[in-house]
């Protein structure tokens, strides 16, 4: 593979997929959930299991044959944001995560993973 596609790659794995991804999961679907009329009603992390089940699960499906993986995932980044009330960590937590993956990638040259 290029350099310049492994740049991009990893930019995007790294730092926009998960501030795209968390802002509409775990921001707005997640609160959308909780208050269908106006998402801003809802409080960030405010719990709700339907919320909680629904977001992970519409998480999985959008990540094709890994949605297994992305369903334990989606529970797991769930109830960090359950538990810290925060966006950010759950954004830093994806990004640490997609850039174990790629490291991952790099190292073993499975490109299955992109």
């Amino acid at each position: 593979q290029s350099d310049a596609f492994i740049a991009v790659r990893m930019i995007g794995a790294v730092l926009v997929v998960p501030a795209m991804e968390e802002l509409f999961w775990r921001d707005f679907l997640w609160r959308q959930i909780l208050a269908p009329n106006d998402f801003k009603l809802a409080a960030v992390g405010e719990w709700s299991l339907g919320a909680f089940l629904i977001v992970a699960g519409a998480f999985a499906t959008v990540h094709g044959n890994w949605w297994p993986t992305a369903i334990v995932w989606a529970l797991l980044i769930g109830a960090l944001l359950v538990y810290t009330k925060s966006l950010g960590a759950c954004i830093i937590a994806h990004s640490v995560t997609n850039l174990l993956l790629a490291i991952y990638v790099l190292v073993y040259h499975d490109w299955s993973f992109w």
